[in-house]
């Protein structure tokens, strides 16, 4: 779920998404310190990715079987290079058989002892709902968009 309806006496007056959550989460670590704490608090460990090489069809076996919608995309020594989400999924929904590293995002890690608000910062101008977790360039996790969710929410 990307967003919730805000009701006022049961009539609709707005919508909260993840984003604006993120947003104020960021905006809240500018003037006080973050309530969240750091990246390993909140990050999902022992995340599948796949390889630069692999065809978009293994990124989208590996969103179905663990119903995700990101995916991060590693080279052949494990290090992270880049994402593959939902967005590039549906962009190429036709032609499956290219490769990842053809429609991939970019990326770089953000460390486990990284404040959480910082973290949340570079996910909100990445655009791409979440960061890969890593020490140096090697995966070790991944945080989202609903791990900040599943955290504000307690």
């Amino acid at each position: 779920m990307g967003a919730l309806p805000v009701l006022e006496d049961g009539r609709l007056v707005g919508i909260l998404s993840v984003v604006d959550a993120l947003a104020e989460l960021v905006d809240q670590a500018r003037t006080r310190p973050p309530h969240v704490g750091v990246v390993a608090d909140l990050m999902t460990p022992r995340v599948a990715a796949v390889r630069l090489r692999d065809p978009l069809s293994a990124a989208v076996d590996v969103m179905q079987e663990l119903d995700v919608r990101h995916v991060p995309v590693v080279d052949a020594d494990g290090n992270v290079v880049g994402v593959i989400t939902h967005k590039e999924l549906v962009a190429n929904a036709e032609i499956l058989d290219r490769r990842v590293d053809e429609v991939m995002v970019p990326t770089e890690g953000v460390a486990p002892d990284a404040p959480a608000a910082e973290a949340a910062q570079r996910l909100l101008e990445s655009g791409t709902g979440c960061v890969a977790v890593t020490e140096g360039t090697r995966l070790i996790g991944i945080l989202s968009e609903m791990d900040f969710v599943r955290a504000i929410a307690g």
